[in-house]
């Protein structure tokens, strides 16, 4: 019997005759470019096309999209024994073993490695999609000649991404929400024939081809396990509403407005461009707020310093939880739970954005890397590099134009200089694409793959894919998009104590119900009365921001199988941080004359201040018993959560070519001291594990 193929992740092929490498946009701008420039028509049809073929495909096979996004975060179709992906099985299952040691999963959250894991992920499903549109446009019944465009459009094609730190412009007035082709069901694009054509949406929602649920008996092995989730035929957004099933939902309902109303800047900004995820993103990007790549990537404990609890994991469990939603009493989806969220189509525009997020960091910090160096050489995984079966490793996919693909944001020449040298993909190691890879037999069997992978480095000068970036234009673009804070602040001059800086920083551990998720809303003032909702939230005058765990339940009977990785954390007692920023709420409280006790930003006025009026509430997200989000008592149920409030400097250039910088943070203590999860003096962040 021949050796399964080893699926080779090499991202999509450079286009033929050179040029600058392909880029990935912002969905929005990308589809409207569609309606003036054939390059772009053509490759809209060919992503809807490909998509609705590559989401049809049996979830018996390994390429499919079913599959595919069942592996989310090493997840190998939840656990089941006998089905690996590539030939890799699953990790051992920690929380039974009575079972068949290899029927655990693997995740990456809370982990060194969460940027650089999700790289060839995404270039995998990057890669599967580009083939499928060579697939499609070879059925098309064009001939040799006319296919040509429609090739070159499939060459230059590289996956949109989704930036939730930017208004969308068809919500009036502009708001934070998901972009406009995820509010429709169908969609208009151009036929082969050259005619415009309605299809349905595959972004809409994800149906199991199968069209039964996902864990029906009959599909087998690839079934899903854990409720609600098996008991669903197709995806949803705020859409599910109890454990039951319901024929209003079961196959799939997506509640866009209400992720909409959880994405949206609450009501108290008076500001159209401020917001906390804007203000979020901006910090994260600016010069010395992260002291190394782990501190960015990840919500894992790793450093005390305060900027360092910002993280664009943090960041992105957020997103995952108020697309997804967080209670049966407004409706739950997929986005909410690690184990299922790749079904939903908006994943990867999602995760595109932290990878874009990622490159634009490594541009501007070319120096800085793991801190430990020995992380960056652990393998990633299941995805192999090479037909010999070499796992990806992040010094690997450092430089993620080895993918073949780059970003608009960097696109004003292709690749950073490097500080270091970075790796390079082996002249003797040949592209495969993964339909070729079928008829690529692996090594023998007895022969174990190796785990660290065999790459090359090469210096930056000997690269090929070396060239600057303009990083002034660089950063008037993140001035531009994100520095909405400094905006704000600059147009506030008869605000004293406009050079301070304010935020909320927690930690918290990520298992501490057994890992079942649970979120912190944080309020200045009084928190609503009553369930949680995220339209109470975003009414709130009061509302300033939330800490969610997005994790998945470690007992046998939860909503998934059990996560060998999480598991490990928990028994290791390692925790996980956060950070809400609250100068853009405390600016807008100074000058709302309707709001008392507050006129100025020094730190003497903002201590008193937040002393009497900053508060908490902790919930659990509910996906286990119908019902609104049952509040929490901290001590109790959350004892190693510590909340602290910081005040620093921050230095707004008035050159736009420059980004600020924020430092010098100083402790609160009467801001959170004696209330719950509160910490005072004698709770100074110790130094996190080794």
């Amino acid at each position: 019997m021949a050796a399964p193929a080893t699926h080779v992740v090499t991202g999509i092929p450079l286009p033929p005759g050179g040029g600058p490498t392909p880029t990935r946009k912002e969905v929005t701008a990308w589809i409207a470019q569609a309606k003036s420039d054939p390059l772009y028509a053509r490759q809209v049809a060919l992503y809807f096309k490909a998509m609705i073929v590559f989401q049809k495909m049996d979830p018996s096979d390994e390429l499919s999209f079913y599959r595919i996004a069942g592996m989310s975060l090493l997840q190998r179709i939840h656990g089941d024994p006998d089905v690996s992906w590539d030939g890799v099985r699953n990790p051992p299952n920690p929380s039974d073993p009575n079972q068949d040691p290899s029927t655990g999963w693997w995740c990456v959250h809370n982990r060194a490695n969460f940027v650089t894991w999700h790289r060839p992920y995404l270039a995998l499903f990057e890669q599967r999609l580009y083939e499928t549109m060579l697939q499609v446009i070879a059925q098309s019944g064009l001939s040799a000649a006319a296919q040509v465009p429609w090739k070159t459009a499939a060459q230059q094609w590289r996956l949109p991404y989704w930036d939730w730190a930017v208004k969308q412009d068809y919500l009036s007035p502009r708001n934070y929400g998901v972009p406009e082709v995820f509010t429709q069901q169908r969609v208009t694009i151009l036929d082969f024939n050259g005619s415009q054509v309605d299809v349905d949406n595959p972004l809409w929602r994800f149906v199991n081809p199968k069209k039964v649920a996902m864990g029906a008996s009959s599909m087998g092995q690839v079934g899903i396990r854990g409720q609600p989730w098996r008991s669903l035929v197709g995806t949803s957004r705020c859409g599910i509403f109890s454990q039951t099933p319901d024929p209003s939902w079961v196959n799939g309902a997506n509640n866009w407005q209400a992720v909409n109303v959880s994405l949206e800047t609450a009501d108290w900004s008076p500001n159209p461009d401020a917001g906390p995820l804007g203000e979020a993103v901006y910090k994260l990007l600016t010069p010395g707020y992260s002291s190394s790549w782990e501190s960015f990537e990840t919500t894992l404990y790793t450093n005390s310093d305060p900027a360092n609890f910002m993280s664009v994991e943090y960041i992105h469990n957020y997103i995952h939880g108020w697309t997804g939603g967080t209670s049966f009493e407004t409706g739950i989806g997929h986005m909410t739970d690690p184990a299922v969220s790749a079904f939903d189509p908006i994943f990867w525009f999602h995760h595109c954005n932290i990878d874009r997020l990622g490159t634009i960091f490594q541009t501007l910090n070319p120096d800085m890397w793991y801190k430990v160096p020995s992380k960056g050489t652990g393998p990633l995984t299941p995805f192999h590099q090479d037909s010999r079966r070499d796992f990806w490793t992040s010094n690997a996919c450092r430089n993620w134009k080895i993918f073949n693909y780059d970003y608009d944001d960097l696109n004003q020449s292709p690749q950073p200089p490097f500080g270091v040298s970075f790796i390079a993909a082996p002249a003797a190691a040949p592209q495969v694409t993964l339909a070729a890879a079928r008829a690529v037999p692996a090594p023998p069997a007895a022969s174990a793959p190796p785990t660290g992978g065999h790459v090359a480095e090469a210096s930056i000068a000997e690269a090929s894919t070396a060239n600057e970036v303009d990083i002034p234009a660089l950063k008037h673009s993140i001035n531009a998009r994100y520095g909405r804070i400094r905006h704000a602040l600059r147009a506030s001059p008869h605000i004293d104590g406009r050079e301070n800086d304010y935020i909320i920083n927690v930690i918290y551990d990520r298992y501490a119900l057994n890992g079942r998720p649970y979120i912190i809303h944080f309020f200045i003032g009084d928190a609503p009365q009553g369930p949680i909702t995220n339209t109470l939230l975003r009414s709130s005058k009061s509302y300033l921001g939330s800490v969610y765990t997005f994790s998945s339940s470690l007992e046998p009977e939860g909503n998934t199988v059990a996560c060998h990785n999480c598991r490990k954390q928990q028994e290791s007692g390692l925790l996980s941080t956060g950070q809400v920023p609250i100068s853009t709420a405390l600016l807008t409280h100074a000058q709302d004359e309707n709001i008392p006790g507050l006129q100025s930003l020094e730190p003497t006025a903002v201590a008193v201040y937040l002393e009497q009026k900053l508060k908490w509430v902790a919930a659990q997200v509910n996906p286990e018993d119908d019902g609104a989000e049952p509040v929490l008592d901290i001590p109790t149920q959350l004892p190693s959560t510590k909340v602290y409030a910081l005040s620093g400097i921050a230095d707004h250039p008035d050159d736009p070519y420059e980004l600020s910088t924020f430092s010098d943070y100083q402790f609160i203590w009467p801001a959170t001291q004696g209330k719950p999860g509160g910490a005072g003096p004698n709770d100074v962040p110790p130094p996190p594990p080794e």
